[in-house]
């Protein structure tokens, strides 16, 4: 499924928020937020103008079907925080999620100790391996 113009400025305000962690004083809230990823745990509440949650269609619940208007759906949800009452419009396969991330967690990381890459890259590789993507 491929990203509109709207969509990609959520994706992109959203992975803009997560990695400007690693660049402030919180570096271990930028490795939380992956190490969560890795166990498909979204980010959302104060703070959060967008809102991630994942989901698998094998076990969505009647209250997500209905969340995502109807739509069974294996992937990541991004909403906006303040427009919850409609169904998002925003939605990654897994593939495109650990694509994004990808490209975003490689430029916040690059000018980190050798350690810190090597841990954010290990959630990466986690990602991947708990999703079989390539």
């Amino acid at each position: 499924m491929a990203l509109n113009e709207k969509n990609y400025e959520l994706v992109n305000e959203f992975m803009e928020q997560v990695c400007r962690l690693a660049s402030l004083n919180s570096p271990r809230l930028f490795m939380d937020a992956l190490k969560g990823f890795t166990r498909d745990k979204g980010i959302g509440g104060d703070g959060w103008w967008v809102t991630t949650e994942f989901f698998e269609a094998a076990t969505m619940t009647e209250s997500d079907i209905e969340y995502l208007g109807g739509r069974k759906f294996d992937g990541v949800v991004f909403d906006e925080a303040f427009n919850m009452s409609e169904p998002p419009t925003t939605l990654l396969s897994y593939q495109e999620f650990y694509d994004v991330l990808c490209e975003y967690v490689e430029k916040a990381i690059k000018d980190k100790d050798a350690s810190f890459q090597d841990e954010a890259r290990e959630y990466l590789h986690l990602f991947k391996g708990n999703h079989n993507l390539n």
